[in-house]
């Protein structure tokens, strides 16, 4: 072939491979396409094939079932001892003696702290002081009786004089007594002991430390008392009576015996809550951060669904499907509580109705799709 003649063959050629790309373009967009691409159809090819769609090809159903629901509600706190006993010095004098650390447990009649040093001693001579010039005067007092007892028998003494003796005597005595007892007394509030048992904390005296009377020395926590100071938020409706509290531990969680909410709120409105029992007081220690859950009385044996059987349209409210002999009919359902992949129902079908719990998804965009085709 000439140069020239396949010059003139070029713009035939260029011509027809257009033509066919068109016509391949055509097929593709208008004439049923490739799987998967979208084609364009007029407004009442579109009408029809949603008015079509076919029925999901797995659809499972089953009968609803009865189960238990509960309704829970976190809370975090602290354990306290709400009930102490406070020591404080009794006289001034020095802490020669503190037998226990902070934090240590402690029974009733426990050593805790002795005083003494300098002002001690000092004011312990002078009551020694006293008891001895006591002493002397009775020495007195009783010579004095003794003398008198053998005039009244000569005759040279009264026995008026006699009696008036013995009554000095006893009034001697007696005193005697009081400045033993005071003396005993002092000494006595040199030994601080434990009024209670509970655990040993706050200490704010040190050994050696000199103190006045009235100075704390620290505090006795009743750990057979305890309770935990909770905070939370309880969800709207949430039923009190009949409701218990749990508690995590690293164990094993545990209930608590009781549990109080206080008219108490925080400043970001939680609520405060007060739970006690033996198994706070047996497992638990002051100042521990614990956390736990509240739970409502349970209700049993209510109608549910699976989670699967519920779709929410537009409007958020709950639709289930009920298999029917013609097909498949939409029920608007009320819920309750999700629990463990299962809805409440409350009302809108019965423990009789077939529901759909596999493919509502599809359904319900079935059903959309037909409710809301275009117009002619």
């Amino acid at each position: 072939m000439s140069t020239r003649q396949r010059n003139e063959r070029l713009p035939v050629l260029a011509i027809v491979c257009v033509a066919g790309a068109a016509l391949i373009f055509y097929y593709l967009v208008y004439g049923g396409g490739i799987p998967g691409s979208f084609q364009k159809k007029s407004p009442e090819t579109s009408g029809e094939a949603a008015k079509s769609l076919p029925v999901p090809s797995v659809i499972a159903t089953d009968q609803p079932q009865r189960r238990e629901f509960q309704r829970t509600a976190s809370w975090f706190g602290q354990v306290e001892a709400p009930y102490s006993t406070h020591l404080r010095a009794p006289v001034d004098g020095q802490i020669t003696t503190l037998a226990v650390a902070d934090q240590q447990e402690v029974q009733t009649g426990d050593r805790i702290a002795m005083l003494g040093g300098p002002m001690i001693e000092s004011h312990e001579k002078l009551l020694q002081v006293d008891i001895d010039s006591q002493k002397e005067q009775l020495k007195l007092a009783e010579q004095s009786v003794q003398r008198i007892e053998e005039n009244v028998k000569e005759q040279l003494a009264t026995n008026d004089q006699l009696l008036s003796a013995r009554e000095a005597k006893q009034a001697i005595q007696g005193k005697l007594q009081k400045m033993h007892a005071s003396l005993d007394a002092f000494r006595q509030q040199l030994v601080i002991d434990a009024p209670a048992s509970g655990v040993f904390v706050n200490r704010q005296a040190s050994q050696g430390e000199l103190v006045r009377a009235g100075d704390p020395i620290g505090d006795i926590q009743d750990t057979h008392r305890l309770r935990i100071v909770a905070r939370i938020s309880l969800p709207d409706g949430f039923e009190l009576e009949g409701a218990s509290v749990s508690i995590a531990d690293a164990r094993e969680d545990f209930r608590a015996a009781e549990f109080q909410i206080t008219p108490t709120t925080t400043p970001s409105g939680a609520m405060v809550l007060w739970i006690t029992g033996p198994e706070v007081n047996a497992r638990l220690r002051p100042g521990q951060s614990v956390n736990g859950v509240i739970a409502e009385a349970a209700k049993k044996d209510e109608l549910a669904v699976p989670e699967t059987a519920v779709i929410y349209g537009e409007d958020e409210k709950p639709v289930c499907f009920v298999s029917k002999a013609d097909g498949y009919e939409k029920r608007t359902i009320k819920t309750g509580l999700t629990q463990d992949g299962w809805i409440e129902v409350i009302s809108g079908i019965s423990a009789d109705d077939m529901i759909v719990t596999k493919g509502a998804f599809e359904l319900y965009y079935k059903s959309f799709a037909e409710e809301y085709k275009p117009k002619d």
